[in-house]
This record gives structure tokens, sequence and C-alpha cells, in this order.
């Protein structure tokens, strides 16, 4: 890192160039895209997420051309193909004739291995190098039923589990002891769940009465009286009492995926640690308009998951 030593007394002269601000070159690019003239972008800092964006650019046909920090655009010649959100969202998106696999990794080789459920051998299918734009990899795997079948990543010759996955195999049970020596799997979702036609609210803000929970925690004990404690679905079954108590939306605290088991170092000197790292992404867990539903995989209060609070009614 580049530094500046200051020897005084003395009076502090001169001129110092500021770095580009990515956050600013991004959406540049993306404007850039819309005109075939020449597009001419100076100061361009020389980081990964912008290297990855000029990448991604040259891949849809513009002309692209980096001199120091300025860097040169041309999008006449722009290819006609599949939408970006097929091709770089990452995890499992379906497809017309199967399902379509994107993963984020900075590395060198990467895989996915794929298991029949209860199964200890699977099969590996290595993405090339085509398949990589900047980093990420995709592929589609061809095939009309899924089911039974889950998968983990292979980056860099270490299993890993997918960070993306939608649901994973083996977690039924809580605290098994064993499980940190196994990799979770990610399971093949297609079906996201019918919405069976729900809207929005749309409540008033200032009419709205917000009750915050853990997803676990809320129903876990026996005092709850539902029948799958410490579930979404035992979530739906408080319904009536929340309405009760005035209720109208209900703010989940981020639920994802993890290892619940905690792990001491394994590394001389090294303290313990209170569990695993996370192998699903965390919910989206900005503050969305009231009614807004969470993105959880499965509905959570009568409403199917996606951003920030839910409605309880």
């Amino acid at each position: 890192m580049l530094s500046l030593l200051i020897e005084g007394p003395g009076k502090v002269g001169g001129s110092v160039t500021t770095g580009g601000n990515k956050n600013a070159v991004l959406p540049m690019i993306a404007a850039a895209m819309l005109t075939d003239e020449e597009v001419i972008l100076h100061n361009v800092p020389e980081i990964i997420d912008v290297e990855n964006m000029l990448h991604l650019a040259s891949e849809l046909g513009a002309s692209v051309r980096r001199e120091n920090k300025t860097v040169i655009l041309k999008a006449e010649n722009l290819k006609r193909g599949k939408p970006i959100h097929d091709i770089f969202t990452p995890g499992v998106t379906p497809v017309e004739k199967g399902v379509h696999i994107c993963v984020e990794a900075e590395a060198k080789t990467c895989s996915l291995i794929v298991y029949e459920e209860g199964k200890k051998r699977g099969k590996r299918f290595d993405f090339l190098p085509e398949q990589r734009t900047g980093n990420l990899w995709g592929m589609e795997l061809l095939g009309e039923d899924f089911s039974g079948l889950e998968y983990v990543l292979e980056i860099d010759g270490v299993q890993t589990a997918d960070p993306f996955g939608r649901e994973y195999g083996g977690r039924a049970r809580w605290g098994v002891k064993s499980r940190p020596e196994t990799v979770a799997r990610a399971r093949f979702v297609r079906d996201f769940g019918d919405w069976e036609g729900d809207q929005r609210p749309c409540r008033p803000f200032e009419e709205t009465v917000i009750y915050r929970l853990h997803v676990r925690g809320f129903t876990r004990h026996a005092s709850s009286h539902t029948e799958n404690r410490g579930t979404f679905q035992a979530i739906t079954e408080k319904i009536p009492y929340l309405k009760e108590l005035g209720v109208t939306a209900v703010e989940l605290m981020p639920p994802y995926e993890f290892d619940e088991v905690m792990e001491p170092s394994r590394r001389p000197g090294e303290p313990a640690v209170t569990g695993r790292a996370a192998v699903g992404v965390p919910v989206m867990a900005g503050q969305a308009a009231a009614g807004v539903p969470v993105m959880a995989g499965q509905a959570a209060v009568g409403v199917p998951a996606v951003a920030g609070r839910a409605a309880a009614g």
C-alpha cells in the first residue's frame, strides 16, 4: 500500500491524484452498452469488480480496450442470447431443458459433484475454461427429473457447499455431532412454490405493527403448541395468535443454513470457534416496506418469502 512520509516542520505542498470510484464506473460501463458510439472512460480503477464488468461487456460483443487507467468501449456489435439473469444468477436456475448452475469462485479449477441422495460416490462435472466469465462459472445440466439428487462444489480440489443453495439434504435433525465432518449437499430445487395469486397488503406504515422473531426460537419450545416446532411451518400455525395480538407484519431475523454444532479449532494455539461458516446465503435483511415477504425458500407467515418483512395475514 502506498504511503506518504512527511518530515516537518515545513509547509505541505504538491498534488495527489485520487483513484477512480468503482461505484461510479460500473454504471458508466453499463450505460456505454446502450450506444454504438465509442465511449472513453478515464481514471478507471484496476480492481476485480471493474475487470469482471469489462469482461462481461466483451462477452456480449462490445469492443473493450484498456490503456492504463483509460478504457475505450464500443458496443456496436452486441450479441443476442440468453437473458443475463439466466446465465449469471448464482446457484440453481431452472431452464427449459434442465437446470443452469452458476458458481462464484476465484479459482483455477471448479467442478460440480452430483450425488444420489444417501450415496457416498458422486459423478463429477468439470467446468470448462470457456464456461468462465470473470469469477463466475456456469453450466447446464439436461434432464427433466432432478428429485433425489444433491450436489457439492469442488473448488481448487477442495469440496465445499454451495453458499447459494436453496435447500440442503441431511439437515433434518438439529445438532448432529458428526455433521462438522461432512459438507452440506444442496438439492436441485426447480419448483419455488405456488404464490396462489398472493398480493402485498399495502397497509400504511403508520398502521403497521411489526413483530420481529427468530424462525427457530419462536416456536422451538413445547409451549408454542405447534406440530412442527422450530420451523417456518410452525410460524404459519401461529398466525391466528399473532393476529389476536394485533400484529400486522412479521420481520424474520435472517434465516440460513449453517452447521449448528460448536467445533473446536484443530490448529494448535488457535482459539475455539462458536460455529462453522454458514453454508447458505443469509436472506436479504433490508428494511423492506411492511407487507413485503422475505426470501427463505418456503412460505413464511402466510406469504412466500422474498426480502425483508412478511405480512402476518
